[in-house]
């Protein structure tokens, strides 16, 4: 994988604020990148279907301007295949396929149903959008999709690689988990 800044490079900058209008209209400053993880294909793991997507994830600190709480923004963006970085932008477009023009992270869906059961036990949805890249983009016509969602105290039970802090708790504290998680998500 490179380790391309794609999302530094193009989309997001301390200061600027992103506006939104689902779930209801709101705005947020980006208060710092906390970490970027780059999910670039090679063309041929594309090809044959071993990788779906080439992307990369940023997760920033936002805050709500006007009360001054904090949030949290992750940026999802169709990024070249490994080694079209360079190509023209004529060319990196072809890769915007069925597949990517379908893409949703895991993490999207789980959030927007949450905030549809009213759940109290996760981080409450404060702004989603799904856009397309522009002609000056890594990918132009492909995906960019915003999620924020609000701080909440406690530990964070996972991360892009799983629910790894989850597996480590004792077995009483996740059927406890579990079982509220089941009751909010049904």
């Amino acid at each position: 994988m490179s380790h391309h800044n794609f999302i530094t490079h193009f989309v997001l900058f301390k200061g600027q604020i992103v506006n939104f209008q689902n779930p209801q209209p709101s705005a947020f400053r980006i208060i710092e990148k906390i970490k970027e993880d780059n999910y670039q294909a090679e063309p041929q793991e594309i090809h044959d279907g071993i990788a779906g997507v080439s992307f990369c994830a940023a997760k920033y600190l936002c805050v709500d301007p006007p009360s001054q709480k904090r949030a949290f923004m992750r940026v999802y963006m169709q990024v070249p295949w490994e080694g079209t970085e360079v190509y023209p932008a004529s060319e990196r477009q072809k890769q915007v396929t069925s597949m990517s023009k379908e893409f949703m992270p895991i993490e999207g869906i789980a959030m927007k149903a949450f905030w549809k059961q009213n759940s109290s036990i996760t981080p409450p949805l404060l702004g989603f959008k799904e856009g397309i890249q522009n002609p000056d983009m890594p990918v132009p016509g492909g995906f960019i999709i915003y999620i924020v969602w609000g701080e909440v105290p406690g530990i964070c039970l996972g991360d892009c690689n799983g629910p790894t802090t989850f597996w480590t708790l004792p077995n009483a504290e996740k059927e406890l988990i579990h079982k509220i998680f089941l009751r909010d998500y049904q």
